[in-house]
């Protein structure tokens, strides 16, 4: 706000209006994102609570397991919770990195703005 009076220059609303406009943007982008990070986030703690449910449930009857000779079943079961975990974990970063990247391709597409309006004043 102060500069174009202490350099005795002329206010450009263009820049005004992307300083108010770059979080407003951001808010609405988050609030229409919300329900996906939500749900996402729950996905994959849902499994990873399977996954430890899993564990704790192979370390509790190892005995038994090892007595019917049922390692390969349980180990079978382990590999695919710890898969299916994995899986929701990497899809819960994608949609938090998507999430974080947002403000950086409002910021290149702010800059981009303000060098073609900005330019031709």
């Amino acid at each position: 706000f102060t500069a174009p009076f202490i350099f005795h220059r002329k206010f450009m609303w263009e820049s005004m209006s992307l300083t108010v406009a770059f979080p407003v943007l951001a808010a609405v982008f988050l609030w229409c994102r919300d329900d996906v990070t939500a749900e996402t986030l729950d996905n994959a703690n849902r499994q990873f609570h399977h996954l430890a449910t899993q564990v704790q449930e192979t370390v509790r009857c190892y005995r038994l397991i090892a007595d019917f000779r049922k390692r390969s079943d349980f180990v079978s079961r382990l590999r695919s919770s710890s898969n299916e975990s994995m899986r929701a974990k990497t899809q819960a970063e994608l949609v938090i990195l998507n999430n974080i990247y947002y403000a950086r391709w409002v910021g290149g597409l702010a800059v981009a703005f303000y060098t073609l309006f900005g330019g031709i004043k």
